[in-house]
């Protein structure tokens, strides 16, 4: 498993851990939002806890 792979499990993981049940999206929310604000990526959220992350595309060409 190459270190990429094993970032994106680790990420897969922490977000399975997160309690996100129909109404009570707000604590996935959260640490959505402060993988923006940690990362410097702009967002937007609404009332519904949606969170939508914006990044730009890279240049890099994956085979």
């Amino acid at each position: 498993m190459n270190i990429n792979t094993k970032k994106y499990l680790d990420y897969f993981y922490e977000i399975s851990k997160i309690h996100r049940k129909s109404g009570k999206e707000s604590e996935i929310a959260d640490y959505i939002i402060h993988f923006a604000k940690e990362h410097n990526l702009p967002y937007y959220t609404d009332e519904f806890y949606n969170v939508i992350i914006w990044k730009e595309a890279s240049k890099r060409i994956c085979y």
